[in-house]
């Protein structure tokens, strides 16, 4: 059974619907045609907030560094977030790549390790946000990316954010190091703590 992922506002945005009602109550604009057919005929606009969905760019720099359980974890969360339809993307490290029901699956048993390459090939969160939205057209609160951290808040059953934590072990062996460390400041929520936990080899 999937989960369900409607306490994490993050993921939606709030758009607003307008719709025209008729009354007689005279108040708005008048319709003669709907006086003459008998039918209320002062017409009022009413607005709603409802939820979207917001499309989802996966970019989690640490994915070179899973263990076995945290690839089918992650394989998982994607499978729930198709699901429950939402628009997903990979970043490819040049641009983003829609998530099919049917690719996913080449995806997944990644007989390229394209997921692995593209991990390994970092770039700050502002760049791939501001390449987003020039390639895309795509306006800043219609997507939302969602980095090492975040795919952990999804997996948390917590109602609460946890700390952005930088793990050495994820830090040290990934090929763009010093550029992880110059872009950690920038990044939101903050990295309230670096810890130095055992380095392990998945090879």
């Amino acid at each position: 059974m999937s989960r369900t992922f409607y306490q994490f506002s993050f993921l939606y945005q709030t758009k607003k619907n307008e719709h025209e009602i008729y009354t007689d109550n005279p108040s708005g604009s008048f319709d003669l045609q709907r006086l003459i057919a008998g039918k209320p005929a002062w017409k009022q606009i009413r607005y709603a907030n409802h939820l979207v969905k917001k499309r989802l760019v996966i970019y989690d720099w640490t994915f070179f560094n899973y263990t076995e359980i945290q690839a089918e974890d992650f394989y998982q969360l994607i499978d729930d977030l198709m699901t429950e339809q939402f628009e997903i993307y990979f970043w490819t490290s040049k641009s983003i790549e829609l998530i099919t029901s049917k690719n996913w699956y080449v995806y997944r048993g990644d007989p390229n390790k394209k997921i692995l390459k593209w991990s390994q090939d970092y770039a700050h969160l502002a760049e791939v946000k501001k390449c987003i939205v020039n390639d895309c057209s795509w306006t800043e609160d219609e997507f939302f990316i969602l980095d090492d951290y975040w795919l952990q808040v999804l997996q948390n059953t917590s109602y609460e954010l946890p700390q952005r934590q930088l793990f050495i072990s994820n830090l040290a062996p990934h090929p763009q190091a010093e550029k992880i460390l110059l872009g950690a400041s920038s990044l939101i929520p903050k990295v309230e703590r670096v810890v130095a936990d055992e380095i392990s080899s998945n090879e």
